[in-house]
C-alpha cells in the first residue's frame, strides 16, 4: 500500500482530535514508523503533533473535561489540553466526562521562601484556572480500569496500605513526601528496567522490546496519561536511532521543550535529565553523590544520607516494589507492604539533614570541589555542619506567613526561639519554614496568648521538634547573648494578658506586642523606654492597637504586620498613623516571610519578594 504513511499521519491527526486517547495512538504510529525506518515520516508526526495542538488551544476554555484526579478536597479535569482543579467535594468518578460551571478564585501567589507555592504548582501541572464549589455535571460516566482501581483502593480499611496503593498508582503524593525517586515517577522507569532483565532471561531483546511495548500501552489504560510514562516511552523508542549519546540528550529536552514546557522546573524532568547529564558527560559521572545531595536539599530542604549513598540501588528496588504492590493489590495480601516500613526505619534524625541550601553550604561546597575533595568526603563534611548546625552561621529573626497569624523564628548558633504557631489550618507553611531553616530544636517556645491563631499549632510542634523550655507565663530569658525582657504582666482580657517582649538580639532591639491593645501599650511605654529598631505592631494591624503615641515613641525602623485576607488588616487607619509618622512598615500578607540577619557586615532585611533593605 504506497500511501499507507499518509493514512498514518491522517491517523495521527485524527486521535489528535480524539483527545482522550490520542497518546495510546500516537504510541501505536511512532512503534509501527519507526520499526519500518521511514525517518522522515516519523518526523513529520512530531512535528504534526504542535500544529495540532495549536488549533485544540480553541476549545480550552470550554467547560468540559475528563476527571483525571479526584481526592477528598478537590478533582482535576482535563481536556488534554490544559487542566483545571475543582475544590470540594463531588459525586464523580475517574475518567468521567464532566461539565462544569462557577466562579474563577484568583490565584493567589502566597510569598513563603519554602514550601509550596500555589503559582508554581499550577505552572508545573498545565492548570489554568480553579474553582470553588463548582457546580458539575455527569455527561458522561467513565467506565475504566483506573476508576476500578480507585473504588477498589477506597474499600481497603488500613490507613497505611490505601496510602501506599494511592501514591503508587494513582500519584496521591503527600507535599513532605522525601523519597526523591519516588515523587520523580522512577518508580515507572525502575519497573520498566527491572521487567526488561527478566525478559531478556527467557526472550530475544527484539521480542522482549515488543513484550516492554505492550506493558507500556496496559500502564497507559490502567495509570493514564503521565507525564512520566509518555516521556519514558518517548525515550525507549529514540534509543533506536544511530546517534550519539549527547544527540539522544538533546533530544529528550527539546521534546520536553515543545510538549511539556510547564515540566522544565518540576523534579520529574529535572532528575531524570540531571541523571543523564552525569550519563553523557563521563568526568563528571563521579559527583553523583553530591548532585544527588543537593536535589534532595533543593526540592525538599531534608536529605537522607542513605538515599544518597545507595541511589543506584534503590533504583532497582523500587522496580521490584512497584511489582510487589501490584501482586499485593491482586492477591489482597496487604502484609506484604509492610516491607515500605524500611524507608520509615531508615528515616531516623541521626540519618537526615535539615535544611535549605544556604549561603554558608554553597560556599563550602564550592570550596571543596575547587580544592577537589572526594564527593563523599565533602557529603560527610556537609553532614557535620547540618549536625552541629552551622549550616547557618549568622543570626536571623524571621516573621513567618502564616496568613491571618503570628508566628516569629528567632535562629543564632546559642539557640532557636519561637514565638507563637499560627493557625491550624496554616501548619504547612509553619512546618515547611522550620525544615527549611534546619530547625531540629527549639530551646525556647513562647506562646503569648490563647488565641488559635498564636498557639493553634502548640501540639504539632511539639510532636514534630524536640522543644526543651516552653513559656507561658510574664518572666524573662537569655539564650546565648540574646536577652528577652517581658514588659505586660497577667490582665482580665486575654489579648491584653498577651506576652510582650523587648529583644536585644546583635545590635538591634525588637518589640514583639502580641495582641495588646492601645490602652496596654500607653501604659508599657509610660514604665519603660522603648526606642527600638524592629517593632511587629499588635493584633495583626488591627485598629483596636498601634496607637499614635505608642508608634512615635517606640519609633521603629520597620514595622512589622503579621496578617492574612481574612479580616482586611492592617487597618486604613492604622497605615494612615504609619504614614503621618513617617514610618516605614511591612505587611507578610504582601511580602511573605520577613527575615532580618544581624551579621557582622551590617543587617539586612530579606523578603520572599526579594525585596532588601539594609538598616
Amino acid at each position: 500500500m504506497r500511501n499507507k504513511y499518509l493514512l498514518l499521519a491522517l491517523s495521527l491527526f485524527v486521535s489528535l482530535l480524539q483527545v482522550n486517547i490520542y497518546v495510546i495512538l500516537l504510541c501505536c504510529i511512532f512503534y509501527v514508523v519507526k520499526k519500518e525506518k521511514k525517518l522522515f515520516v516519523y518526523y513529520l508526526c512530531l512535528l504534526m503533533i504542535p500544529i495540532t495542538m495549536l488549533h485544540l488551544k480553541n476549545f480550552i476554555h470550554l467547560p468540559y473535561g475528563v476527571v483525571t484526579k479526584k481526592t477528598d478536597t478537590y478533582i482535576v479535569v482535563s481536556n488534554y489540553i490544559s487542566n483545571v482543579i475543582l475544590y470540594g467535594e463531588y459525586d464523580v468518578q475517574y475518567d468521567d466526562v464532566v461539565y462544569y460551571e462557577g466562579v474563577i478564585t484568583k490565584k493567589q501567589n502566597r510569598f513563603n521562601t519554602y514550601g509550596f507555592k500555589q503559582v508554581t504548582y499550577f505552572k508545573q501541572n498545565n492548570i489554568k484556572n480553579s474553582y470553588l464549589h463548582a457546580n458539575v455535571k455527569v455527561v458522561f460516566r467513565g467506565y475504566s480500569i483506573r476508576n476500578v482501581l480507585y473504588q477498589s483502593i477506597q474499600k481497603i480499611h488500613n490507613i497505611q496500605y490505601k496510602s501506599i496503593f494511592l501514591k503508587v498508582f494513582l500519584s496521591h503524593y503527600d507535599e513532605e513526601l522525601p523519597y526523591l525517586l519516588l515523587v520523580s515517577g522512577f518508580y515507572f522507569s525502575s519497573f520498566f528496567h527491572v521487567l526488561f532483565q527478566w525478559l531478556r532471561l527467557f526472550f530475544s531483546k527484539r521480542i522482549s522490546n515488543h513484550i516492554l511495548f505492550l506493558v507500556h500501552i496496559l500502564c497507559f489504560i490502567i495509570f493514564g496519561i503521565q507525564f512520566h510514562l509518555i516521556r519514558l516511552f518517548f525515550n525507549r523508542q529514540i534509543k533506536r536511532l544511530t546517534i550519539s549519546k549527547l544527540d539522544y540528550l538533546g533530544i529528550k529536552i527539546m521534546f520536553v521543550c515543545l510538549f511539556f514546557p510547564y515540566k522544565l522546573t518540576s523534579l520529574s524532568f529535572v532528575l531524570p535529565t540531571v541523571y543523564s547529564m552525569l550519563f553523557v558527560f563521563k568526568h563528571y559521572r563521579k559527583n553523583n553523590y553530591i548532585v544527588t545531595l543537593l536535589l534532595h536539599l533543593l526540592y525538599f530542604n531534608t536529605a537522607n544520607l542513605f538515599f544518597v549513598f545507595f541511589n543506584k540501588y534503590l533504583y532497582k528496588l523500587y522496580g521490584y516494589l512497584f511489582v510487589l504492590t501490584i501482586l499485593s493489590f491482586v492477591s489482597k495480601q496487604y502484609l506484604f507492604l509492610n516491607v515500605y516500613r524500611i524507608f520509615d526505619i531508615l528515616h531516623h534524625d541521626w540519618l537526615v539533614m535539615v535544611g535549605s541550601i544556604s549561603f554558608t553550604t554553597s560556599f563550602m561546597i564550592m570550596y571543596c570541589l575547587i580544592k577537589r575533595w572526594n564527593e563523599k568526603w565533602i557529603i560527610l563534611f556537609l553532614y557535620g555542619l547540618y549536625f552541629l548546625n552551622l549550616n547557618h552561621l549568622y543570626t536571623k529573626v524571621t516573621f513567618i506567613n502564616v496568613g491571618q497569624g503570628d508566628s516569629i523564628l528567632i535562629q543564632s548558633l546559642h539557640g532557636n526561639v519561637l514565638i507563637d504557631t499560627g493557625n491550624p489550618y496554616n501548619y504547612k507553611y509553619l512546618y515547611q519554614y522550620l525544615v527549611g531553616s534546619g530547625i531540629k530544636t527549639i530551646d525556647y517556645f513562647v506562646i503569648t496568648h490563647n488565641d488559635s491563631d498564636h498557639n493553634g499549632n502548640l501540639f504539632q510542634v511539639l510532636s514534630d521538634f524536640k522543644v526543651k523550655n516552653i513559656i507561658y507565663d510574664h518572666q524573662n530569658f537569655n539564650v546565648g547573648k540574646m536577652s528577652f525582657l517581658s514588659l505586660n504582666k497577667p490582665r482580665e482580657n486575654d489579648n491584653d494578658s498577651s506576652l510582650v517582649y523587648c529583644a536585644s538580639i546583635g545590635d538591634v532591639r525588637f518589640l514583639f506586642t502580641g495582641d495588646i491593645s492601645s490602652k496596654i501599650e500607653q501604659k508599657i511605654i509610660q514604665q519603660y523606654d522603648l526606642k527600638v529598631d524592629v517593632l511587629k505592631l499588635a493584633h495583626h494591624g488591627s485598629n483596636t492597637s498601634s496607637s499614635i503615641d505608642f508608634l512615635n515613641e517606640t519609633r521603629a525602623s520597620i514595622n512589622i504586620v503579621s496578617s492574612g485576607y481574612q479580616y482586611r488588616h492592617p487597618h486604613k487607619e492604622v497605615v494612615r498613623r504609619l504614614m503621618k509618622s513617617h514610618l516605614f512598615y511591612l505587611d507578610t500578607k504582601e511580602s511573605g516571610d520577613i527575615e532580618i540577619y544581624m551579621t557582622w557586615l551590617g543587617n539586612v532585611l530579606i523578603t520572599s519578594k526579594h525585596e532588601i533593605i539594609f538598616f
